[in-house]
């Protein structure tokens, strides 16, 4: 897997926290990379030293009153950024958003859902898979 190439983004417009886990300073992300044209898009990726991972974190969403992430823009990222890497993991938000999780589910190929026990609820799982009607349900992974 080392000439894999791989883009972890970070969708979770509640809680985003991936640079800082991984060390990194806030930057310009998703937020901005949605709304921008493809030959304009932000110098926004950012590369993890030794390997082939790449991370597109949120950015800065405070700029943007409406919604973070322009769901038409994302579309359109997504498909730009296919032809340029092998996977593309969307560390999307929970359904305590209902609005954000069903926008990241309809723009991805699949969808795990992380249920953390003792904390998330069978009625909330429920309402979940209802909110994305199922849309490419991969699996579960309980924590």
């Amino acid at each position: 897997m080392e000439e894999t190439k791989v883009l972890l983004i970070d969708a979770k417009t509640s809680r985003p926290d991936l640079d800082l886990q991984l060390g990194l300073s806030e930057a310009r992300g998703l937020c901005e990379a949605t709304r921008a044209h493809r030959e304009d898009l932000p110098d926004c990726f950012r590369r993890i030293s030794g390997t082939q991972l790449y991370l597109l974190p949120l950015g800065q969403k405070t700029k943007y009153q409406d919604e973070a992430v322009d769901l038409r823009g994302l579309q359109r990222l997504l498909a730009g950024l296919r032809e340029q890497f092998d996977w593309i993991i969307i560390d999307g938000p929970g359904f305590d958003t209902p609005a954000d999780a069903t926008l990241v589910t309809l723009c991805s190929d699949g969808t795990v859902y992380l249920v953390e026990q003792g904390v998330d609820r069978f009625e909330d799982l429920r309402l979940a898979f209802k909110q994305t009607q199922g849309r490419y349900m991969i699996g579960a992974v309980m924590i």
